[in-house]
């Protein structure tokens, strides 16, 4: 489910948790490493949990995984 398919709110707090993940990285900006992070926060938002906390975590554990699987 792509973000646009969610709530305003929900779809700001998730391109804010995205942009905010990604900033920090070296190498944030590259296209997989923003798809992994989105996923995760996707995968949250679609389990009803839009909070910022809730998505920053699934976000970084997304990372983590990616970064793991390489």
């Amino acid at each position: 489910m792509p973000f646009s398919n969610f709530e305003a709110r929900a779809r700001a707090n998730m391109e804010i948790v995205l942009d905010a993940i990604c900033e920090t990285l070296p190498g944030g900006q590259k296209h997989d490493v923003r798809v992994a992070v989105a996923n995760g926060i996707r995968e949250c938002a679609e389990d009803g949990q839009t909070g910022i906390n809730a998505m920053t975590t699934a976000g970084k554990a997304a990372l983590k995984q990616c970064a793991g699987s390489h």
